[in-house]
């Protein structure tokens, strides 16, 4: 099980900008050998019977980014008591005093769309946010190792071969509504709450399909109607949303003039030199160094708002919790989005170890079932990996059913 635990609003730093990076065909990666020894392969192997794919993710992201990327220093991946998640490895006092970053992600390794709010403006549903995302990540997911975020697949599929996975890789949210049986869904009809659950389920299979449908004939010869479900719940269950930058002409002006603008600043500072007596020139001067900023402004308050998807490798791995201090931020100018942390509660004892969080936003019940597959503060006693899979969908079901009065 891979998210959310609980609710809290992300911090994103709204006046960086994001490069839109809709190909990562062209990122030229350095991949470099691994020589295990003994024990080590032993540790990998175990590793890769209880986390099918993290291996292959960690040698990749390792290779993928360059020798000052501190993140496999802070967390790796781990299994809790909530299934799996990332463990936190390094010293709290060195991310909490000195706020350093746990995780540096460079933006070469994204995927990402633009999120339309007029769905009218659409040519098709297939052109939505999600559907485009989602056949980004299959084409890369294809590919195998020939992709340049093939360690970001394996981790997906659970270290199976996209191409031959029949129908497709095990689900990355398992116990979301769409993986229950008929009898199990028959659970959440005992109250109107999970009735109004089940029709909103069957009201998103219907777009899913509808939106499959819709592909380029290209693109439905290439992918299963399983293959695009699959990825769409790996969508749906992981994205972040935010304002990145997205198609924001002013604001990617904005980023790009930031450089000059320090200049300009530095320049006008200083009081002597042969510019100095000229007033058009200080004038010019004031002018750069303040555009962005005035930019920004515009774009802000009368330009066209974007909001952005985007996958995240190694920070969507991290379970979701409503008080994690969280804060994820996009750099423009270094082209990394990182996650830190402004309170110890990002990292919670459990099962002997740390468990690192971060928080995905605020989401109600509702939202958490039919993508996610788990909710908050459910009784978890006598539950562990061993749990069958009719005992913790009947759980939740009970949990759902149980907080008529609560949030929707």
């Amino acid at each position: 099980m891979k998210l959310h635990v609980s609710l809290l609003l992300l911090t994103i730093s709204e006046s960086r900008a994001f490069s839109p990076t809709n190909s990562l065909s062209t990122l030229s990666i350095r991949k470099t050998p691994v020589v295990l020894s003994a024990k080590t392969a032993e540790t990998v192997e175990t590793a890769q019977s209880t986390l099918p794919g993290v291996t292959d993710f960690e040698t990749w992201f390792k290779s993928s980014t360059d020798n000052d990327n501190e993140t496999l220093k802070y967390v790796k991946h781990g299994t809790f008591s909530n299934g799996r998640g990332l463990e936190f490895i390094g010293k709290a006092s060195d991310v909490l005093s000195q706020e350093k970053a746990v995780i540096t992600l460079p933006k070469e390794l994204v995927l990402k769309s633009v999120i339309v709010e007029d769905k009218e403006s659409l040519a098709t549903v297939a052109d939505d946010w999600d559907s485009v995302l989602t056949i980004q990540l299959l084409r890369e997911c294809q590919q195998g190792q020939q992709s340049d975020i093939h360690g970001y697949c394996s981790l997906l599929t659970r270290g199976q071969d996209f191409n031959t996975a029949f129908p497709c890789p095990p689900s990355t949210a398992p116990d979301c509504i769409r993986n229950w049986t008929p009898a199990q869904i028959e659970l959440l009809k005992e109250s109107k709450r999970g009735e109004r659950l089940v029709r909103i389920h069957e009201q998103q299979a219907g777009e899913w399909l509808e939106k499959y449908d819709a592909l380029p004939p290209s693109d439905r010869n290439t992918f299963t109607k399983e293959q695009f479900f699959w990825a769409m719940e790996a969508v749906n269950s992981r994205a972040f949303k935010g304002d990145f930058g997205g198609e924001n002409v002013l604001k990617k002006l904005s980023s790009s003039l930031l450089p000059f603008a320090a200049a300009a600043f530095a320049l006008n500072y200083i009081q002597a030199g042969p510019f100095a007596s000229d007033e058009r020139f200080t004038v010019a001067l004031l002018a750069l160094s303040c555009a962005p900023v005035l930019l920004n402004f515009v774009s802000e308050n009368f330009g066209m708002k974007t909001t952005d998807a985007v996958l995240l490798p190694f920070i969507d791995s991290a379970n979701h919790v409503e008080s994690a201090r969280s804060n994820l931020e996009f750099d423009p100018l270094k082209g990394v989005f990182t996650v830190s942390v402004e309170g110890r509660n990002c990292i919670v004892d459990d099962d002997g170890k740390k468990q690192f969080y971060v928080s995905y936003g605020t989401k109600k019940d509702t939202e958490l079932l039919l993508n996610y597959g788990f909710l908050p503060a459910m009784d978890v006693s006598n539950m562990d990996a061993s749990t069958s899979e009719d005992e913790t969908r009947r759980r939740l079901a009970a949990t759902f059913n149980s907080r008529v009065m609560m949030q929707p």
